[in-house]
């Protein structure tokens, strides 16, 4: 499975998940939110405001991932 982040700012860098890895809340939470798209996010939009929109996969339905 790949996650990628991209806008018409620019893009994130890919995130390769390994076979056989279970991507829950935590999962996605730590590994591609926490550090890929919050810093990566700030990079591109420095001080602008911006939006992350992800699709309803289990995983980014859980409510620690909402806010």
């Amino acid at each position: 499975m790949v996650w990628a982040g991209i806008s018409a700012q620019g893009k994130l860098p890919l995130v390769f998940v390994e076979r056989g890895v279970k991507v829950n809340k935590a999962y996605y939470q730590r590994e591609i939110l926490d550090k890929i798209m919050k810093p990566g996010g700030q990079r591109i939009f420095k001080n602008q405001s911006w939006t992350f929109q992800h699709d309803s996969a289990p995983a980014h339905s859980a409510k620690i991932d909402q806010t």
